[in-house]
């Protein structure tokens, strides 16, 4: 809703999923996809398998409050309509990517036809954004994009961490490596970005892989290669002079390292994060 205009809209999926299952568990001995059974068990009663309809929902607000809900009224609870009301515009750069949980294509629903167009046109002239609430549970903003629209699913203000504890260090750079870095930066700067230039290599090896091994070929442990210690300075100019030849790679290993703190619930350690 845009004040009281309705604009009918539909969503649609941005990424493709033809990557998501690319490699199954199967029976060795016949090739029937393996499924996991779930079973419900309660982990105080000696983990002793219980039916849904033994199970509630608990919700747990401050020291005091501890309540437990049925499906019925949690559905009842969650109750409503796919209705988005827009609050605000802002301006398209206001929303910082760290908030995008999720991303869809929107098109006019139908009989939106004329809403839809002066919505996407408003927002293009004015250089915004709207943002607005699904029946008061999630958060969105529309973005024009491209030729159409696109919607975001945002988090909610009180769900994003501060950077607390993850600044860089400051004063270790001298005027000449700062140079030789921003000569570098210019060296592979381009005026836009092209996702056609990069290929998935994961996905690449695993196609060349299964086509070697369909051949009677076998596979072997790829080499580990173990970055030596460099000196960064070197290691920026070097790569100036290898960027005519297109962009470089510069790996370097630090003396010491020091893992960032994890959040509540997940390991600890310098590896990849998910949300």
């Amino acid at each position: 809703m845009l004040g009281n205009v309705a604009v009918p809209f539909r969503v649609y999926a941005v990424v493709a999923t033809r990557r998501a299952r690319e490699v199954e568990q199967v029976h060795a001995a016949c090739g029937g996809r393996v499924r996991a059974k779930q079973r419900l068990v309660c982990s105080t009663c000696s983990d002793q398998e219980v039916s849904r309809s033994e199970i509630v929902r608990r919700f747990e607000h401050g020291p005091n409050l501890v309540v437990d809900f049925s499906e019925a009224e949690i559905k009842a609870i969650d109750a409503g309509n796919d209705e988005v009301r827009i609050a605000e515009f802002v301006p398209d750069v206001a929303v910082s990517p760290l908030y995008i949980e999720r991303s869809y294509h929107v098109g006019p629903g139908p009989g939106g036809d004329q809403a839809f167009e002066m919505l996407l046109g408003a927002m293009r002239r004015r250089g915004c954004a709207a943002v607005g609430q699904e029946d008061g549970r999630q958060l969105v903003v529309l973005r024009a994009l491209g030729v159409g629209m696109v919607m975001h699913v945002l988090s909610f203000g009180d769900e994003i961490l501060d950077e607390s504890g993850v600044s860089p260090p400051e004063g270790l750079v001298s005027s000449a490596l700062a140079d030789a870095a921003d000569r570098l930066v210019e060296r592979l700067f381009t005026s836009a970005f092209d996702p056609t230039k990069y290929r998935d290599e994961s996905h690449a090896r695993l196609v060349a892989a299964a086509e070697e091994k369909a051949r009677g070929g076998t596979i072997g442990r790829a080499a580990q290669h173990q970055a030596a210690a460099v000196n960064i300075f070197d290691a920026v100019l070097r790569s100036l002079d290898a960027t005519g030849a297109g962009p470089a790679v510069v790996r370097s290993r630090p003396i010491s390292a020091t893992p960032l703190p994890a959040a509540a619930g997940e390991p600890s350690g310098d590896g990849p994060r998910s949300k």
